[in-house]
């Protein structure tokens, strides 16, 4: 009898500690590969980093942000390998329609939920949701590459109808009818 209360308080134990271990989708990767580094993760992974104010992002949301990328490197303790881009020093933030596909899949995805001024995010992009298994525009993205990009919010340019925002501004003056 005292053999089967032993077996099962660690069966207990070792199901609250299989639990407790269980990954967060939204947390940073916590598998290990045989050298000790972070395996990339297969789904987008984001990590706010500074809250914002404002407006909410949701697509079809043009918006302006800033941001630099990184080739992951899972053995550096911030997930961070060799910069290969960054909006940092150009004169006009980066601006793009959420949702529009002009962007990788990840940054769609990725930034949809942020604040319109300040937010700041962490955004692991698996190869699906960047360049896949082709090399970037450049040359210093090579193909089947994991992305880890830090992105702030600036401010929305333009908020669908849908969610609140205005109509975009008509391109030329309309004249009312007499």
């Amino acid at each position: 009898m005292k053999q089967m209360i032993a077996l099962a308080a660690m069966a207990v134990t070792a199901l609250a500690a299989t639990c407790a271990n269980a990954q967060d989708p939204k947390a940073a990767p916590s598998e290990k590969d045989a050298k000790g580094c972070a395996v990339p993760p297969k789904e987008l992974v984001t990590k706010d980093l500074a809250p914002g104010s404002g407006r909410t992002v949701v697509p079809k949301a043009a918006i302006l942000v800033g941001y630099t990328g990184w080739l992951y490197d899972g053995c550096a303790k911030d997930l961070k390998g060799a910069m290969f881009d960054t909006s940092e020093g150009r004169p006009t933030p980066f601006g793009f329609m959420v949702g529009a596909g002009r962007v990788i899949k990840g940054w769609d995805e990725g930034v949809v939920g942020m604040k319109e001024k300040g937010a700041k995010r962490l955004l692991v992009i698996p190869p699906d949701k960047a360049y896949g298994d082709r090399a970037a525009p450049g040359g210093k993205i090579p193909p089947n590459s994991t992305l880890v990009f830090e992105v702030e919010t600036f401010n929305i340019v333009h908020l669908p109808a849908e969610a609140g925002g205005n109509p975009p501004a008509p391109t030329s003056p309309i004249v009312p009818p007499k």
